[in-house]
């Protein structure tokens, strides 16, 4: 239980750390490439202020949508089939219209939305989901980051000298 918790905070921090980092940065210079800047210092700093800009919008974003859609009380706990508890959901209709799937013949189809499983789970539940995806990033994301930007490049260095 524990080292499966610790593993899935560790994932989910090199994730938001090195991953999205990384995905935001290659977007911004797509993006900035689209101006046509004609100095490299103006490019620059377009990119690296459009990655910061792109990075922090989707931490914040994706915790957001969690915690204002996901959390907040309404009628839980309720059993049933998909099709009867979530039509007229935005995510379930969107996820019904990308698979095509049939309520009749596949009653459980999209039945993984989030807004079909928050109608399933009781308001407590959802919080402590809330809780626990929140201390990956921001409690665990710290230390990966040390690690990734100053403890590894200072063991490549000192590989690097003894070779």
């Amino acid at each position: 239980g524990w080292v499966a918790e610790v593993c899935s905070d560790v994932s989910l921090a090199f994730l938001f750390d090195v991953l999205l980092a990384e995905a935001s940065k290659a977007l911004a210079q797509r993006l900035v490439a689209l101006r046509n800047y004609e100095l490299l210092y103006d490019r620059r700093y377009a990119t690296i202020m459009l990655s910061l800009f792109i990075e922090a919008l989707s931490k914040v974003g994706m915790l957001s949508i969690v915690a204002f859609l996901f959390v907040p009380e309404w009628p839980s706990g309720r059993v049933g089939l998909p099709a009867e508890m979530c039509s007229g959901f935005l995510d379930y209709e969107v996820c019904r219209a990308w698979t095509g799937c049939d309520v009749v013949s596949d009653p459980r189809c999209c039945e993984g939305a989030m807004l079909c499983i928050a109608r399933q789970l009781e308001s407590s539940q959802r919080r402590r989901m809330l809780e626990r995806s929140v201390k990956g990033p921001f409690c665990v994301a710290p230390f990966i980051r040390i690690l990734a930007t100053v403890i590894i490049p200072w063991i490549v260095r000192n590989l690097d000298a003894v070779s």
